[in-house]
């Protein structure tokens, strides 16, 4: 079972970025910036699911920006 990424219930719906959330969460927009250089990551969708992308810096995974935010 997927969590919800804002507030870790289950996850059973996708929100307008296409990440895993729940009933309740579901019009939250998860905004984050590069850790490197502080300026906004693009959000992508994977065979894996989520990742963020930077520019300059590369990709970094959902679990790393939540980490970091």
């Amino acid at each position: 079972m997927t969590q919800c990424n804002f507030c870790s219930n289950t996850a059973i719906t996708y929100n307008k970025q296409k990440i895993p959330v729940c009933n309740k969460c579901r019009k939250e927009i998860l905004t984050a910036d590069c850790p490197a250089c502080g300026e906004p990551l693009n959000i992508n969708k994977g065979r894996f699911g989520v990742y963020f992308s930077c520019f300059e810096h590369g990709n970094f995974s959902l679990a790393k920006v939540k980490k970091l935010k």
